[in-house]
């Protein structure tokens, strides 16, 4: 009920959004969070729908919707290839802005929300943009920027335990202050 469609676009929008972990942020149109689980949660509607027996109209309704959704706002990074954004602004333009310099691995890995939590990207995707790009991500995320991150969930999930194993080993070196095994987010 809160998707609204674009004629122009024949595909279905939502604005405001607001991705994962990007409070600066809550007027943004489609965001990438919203799309995994959008996503996600349809498909498993629709699993579920059949297996009971039940809502078949509702099957269509899912699936339609699913067809006419958003592209992921894919964008190029020079000297890195192609990485997921956050979203869109309402003039279309992608959030956040181009730059060459990283903060696009900043955002405690709202980018990668089509990996984990939606389950949207994984090992059945080897060898697509779509897994390359969350790959990326995860390949240049710079070891600084790891607090409140799955990294290492979504690094396990695309296939490369080594990187997974790196990052837990990373975060517990930087951010682990006691014996306990409690830490604190610096």
């Amino acid at each position: 009920q809160k998707l609204t469609w674009s004629e122009s676009e024949q595909k279905f929008r939502l604005s405001p959004t607001q991705p994962y972990e990007s409070p600066e942020t809550n007027d943004l149109v489609n965001s990438i969070t919203d799309l995994g689980m959008i996503q996600f949660l349809f498909e498993k509607c629709i699993t579920a729908s059949e297996v009971l027996g039940v809502d078949k109209d509702k099957r269509t309704q899912w699936r339609y919707v699913l067809d006419h959704l958003w592209d992921a706002p894919i964008d190029f990074v020079k000297g890195v290839g192609e990485v997921y954004r956050l979203g869109y602004r309402t003039d279309g333009s992608i959030y956040p802005d181009r730059d060459d310099h990283g903060s696009w691995l900043a955002h405690f890995s709202a980018n990668t929300s089509l990996v984990f939590p939606a389950s949207v990207i994984g090992l059945y995707n080897v060898g697509t943009r779509e897994f390359a790009a969350a790959a990326r991500i995860i390949d240049h995320h710079p070891d600084e920027k790891n607090a409140i991150t799955p990294n290492a969930i979504v690094a396990a999930r695309l296939g490369k335990g080594d990187h997974a194993l790196r990052i837990v080993t990373n975060t517990i070196r930087r951010l682990q202050h006691f014996p306990n095994g409690l830490f604190y987010n610096l």
